[in-house]
């Protein structure tokens, strides 16, 4: 009997089935954290958007207070006492603007708190507080 000897030719070219598993696993646990880490960064983007925002809004109402109201009486006029309100260049914040006096004669504390009303309830996200001090003895009313 002849009994043929195959001949068994190492075959070295391709990986195998348990290094293309753990190259997987590698490839998901790296994926899983970058992905985790951009959903974070997206996150911090959509506060600082919200917080640069407020921070516009708190200033321009600031502003608008002392010249409008503060300009010529000192004085506390409607729409002053802390009633939530929103303007058409920020429709995606509400903001309260309160003018309080204070132990000063003739001084004043001006607030303006900045919210986020698309929350479940609306969430403060930033507030302005200046002092204002009214010069009552001019002649063309207060000065600022």
């Amino acid at each position: 009997m002849n009994i043929r000897r195959q001949r068994v030719i190492p075959c070295n070219g391709g990986f195998t089935l348990l290094e293309i598993v753990v190259a997987l696993a590698v490839l998901a646990v790296a994926l899983t954290t970058l992905l985790s880490t951009f959903n974070t960064t997206l996150h911090s983007v959509s506060q600082n958007a919200i917080l640069t925002e407020a921070v516009t809004l708190a200033r321009e109402e600031m502003e608008r207070y002392r010249i409008e109201v503060l300009g010529a009486t000192g004085e506390e006029s409607p729409g002053m006492g802390g009633d939530m309100q929103t303007r058409e260049e920020h429709p995606d914040i509400e903001f309260s603007r309160k003018m309080t006096s204070t132990a000063i004669p003739g001084a004043f504390e001006l607030i303006i708190t900045v919210y986020t009303p698309h929350e479940p309830e609306p969430r403060q996200v930033y507030e302005l507080r200046q002092y204002v001090v009214l010069d009552k003895g001019a002649a063309s009313g207060a000065k600022i």
